[in-house]
C-alpha cells in the first residue's frame, strides 16, 4: 500500500495533468437473513403444548427422555439441537437456536422439510443441579459445589449429544448426515460462571472469596477469567466421568 502511494505522488508531481483514481469501494460483506414460516415454529410450538401436557403431532420422546420428530422416514439430514427457547427481546420471543439452524438449511440447500429430521436433545432428564451461595444442612461446603456445579453441566450437554447420535440411526435410518453443536465447552463454562456471578450478588460474593479475587471485581475482567478458566479446568480434569464422556464424545463423532 506505501509503494501505491508513493508511485502516485511521483506521478503527481511529475505529471501534474495525469488524475488521480479514487481507490474503488469494496461491496459489503453478504449477511445471512432467514424468516421463520409455520414449518419452523412447528416444532417449537408443539413442545410448548408438550410442555403442557397437550397432545401434538410433532414429537415422540425415547425412554433415555429425548424428543424425536416423528413421521420422517426419508429424512437424510438430522439436526440435534434445541428447539425450544424462552428468551424475549423487547418482549418478542427469541426463536429457539435448532429452528434458525434448520431454517438456514432449508434456504441454502433448497431441502424439502420430508428430509430433515429433529431431534430435541436439551430436555433430558439429570440437568445440573443448581446450587446457591449459601451452603444448607448437610450439604458440602460453597467450592466442592462449585466443582459438582461444572462438571455436571459439561457431562450433561454431552451425553446429551451422545444419546441423540446414538438415537439418530433408529429413529432415521436413512440419515447421511448429523448437523450437532459441540455441546458445552470450558469457555461456555466460564461464561455461564461470570453471568450468575455478576446477576446475583451473594453468588458473586462466594465465587470472589472461593476464587481469591479482589471484593468487587468484575468477573468479566482479564483477571477473573483467568481465575474462572483455571478452577473450570482442574474440575473436569479432576472428574473422571468428564473424562469418559470426552472420549466417548470423540468416538461417536467420528462414526458419525
Amino acid at each position: 500500500m506505501n509503494v501505491a502511494i508513493n508511485q502516485i505522488a511521483v506521478s503527481r508531481n511529475s505529471v501534474p495533468n495525469v488524475p488521480v483514481r479514487p481507490q474503488a469501494t469494496l461491496p459489503p460483506l453478504p449477511q445471512d437473513t432467514v424468516v421463520l414460516g409455520s414449518v419452523e415454529s412447528r416444532p417449537e410450538n408443539d413442545l410448548r403444548l408438550l410442555a403442557k401436557g397437550k397432545a401434538q403431532n410433532t414429537w415422540t420422546s425415547t425412554p433415555q427422555g429425548l424428543l424425536v420428530e416423528k413421521n420422517k422416514p426419508d429424512a437424510t439430514l438430522v439436526v440435534l439441537d434445541q428447539f425450544y427457547s424462552n428468551e424475549t427481546t423487547e418482549g418478542r420471543r427469541i426463536p429457539a437456536h435448532g429452528a434458525i439452524d434448520v431454517a438456514l438449511m432449508r434456504q441454502s440447500s433448497g431441502t424439502g422439510e420430508s428430509n430433515i429430521g429433529r431431534i430435541e436433545n436439551t430436555l433430558v432428564p439429570s440437568k445440573p443441579q443448581q446450587f446457591s451461595a449459601e451452603s444448607k444442612k448437610g450439604e458440602p461446603p460453597f467450592g466442592a459445589r462449585l466443582d459438582r456445579f461444572i462438571t455436571q453441566k459439561y457431562n450433561y450437554s454431552n451425553q446429551a449429544i451422545e444419546l441423540g447420535l446414538k438415537e439418530t440411526p433408529r429413529s432415521f435410518p436413512k440419515a447421511k448426515t448429523i448437523s450437532v453443536s459441540e455441546g458445552t465447552d470450558a469457555n461456555d463454562l466460564v461464561k455461564t460462571l461470570a453471568d450468575i456471578g455478576s446477576l446475583d450478588p451473594k453468588m458473586g460474593d462466594a465465587l470472589r472469596n472461593e476464587l481469591r479475587l479482589p471484593a468487587g471485581a468484575s468477573f468479566y475482567s482479564p483477571e477473573s477469567a483467568v481465575a474462572l478458566a483455571q478452577r473450570v479446568q482442574g474440575a473436569l480434569k479432576k472428574d473422571p466421568t468428564t473424562q469418559l464422556c470426552r472420549g466417548s464424545s470423540k468416538g461417536s463423532r467420528r462414526a458419525a
